[in-house]
């Protein structure tokens, strides 16, 4: 499984599939969970906190990635607005088999006319996992 912190090692669970699209090799996966909570704060400065479950993220990170993989990821992206749905992302070893919201960041994006640097991905499972 991880490396004890949500995280695992370059291309440790083999090929990843969103929207049936091979993915390249990555670099890093990390798990994320997070509770899913809604907080209230009254007129009096109250906080009240209801606890629902817990919803799970994965983030995908390439150290390098070649303009036409970039171009492959970013109409994953696109996608799944155009089509309106959330595309499915497998990892066999994992388990995984689960549809996915898709979120770029591209704040730390380096490119240079042919090569992506610091590229991450991150995929938002559709249901609660608790």
């Amino acid at each position: 499984m991880s490396d004890g912190d949500g995280s695992y090692t370059v291309n440790q669970y083999g090929t990843m599939y969103l929207g049936g699209v091979q993915l390249p090799n990555y670099a890093s996966l990390r798990e994320i969970t997070e509770p899913n909570v809604a907080k209230n704060v009254t007129l009096d400065g109250s906080l009240y906190v209801d606890f629902y479950n817990n919803r799970r993220k994965w983030e995908i990170s390439w150290k390098l990635l070649k303009a036409a993989e970039y171009d492959t990821i970013r109409a994953l992206y696109d996608l799944q607005f155009s089509s309106q749905t959330m595309l499915q992302f497998i990892v066999d070893p994992l388990g995984l088999f689960v549809p996915v919201y898709i979120s770029i960041n591209e704040k730390n994006i380096k490119w240079n006319g042919q090569l992506i640097e610091g590229f991450t991905i991150t995929l938002e499972e559709q249901y609660a996992i608790s």
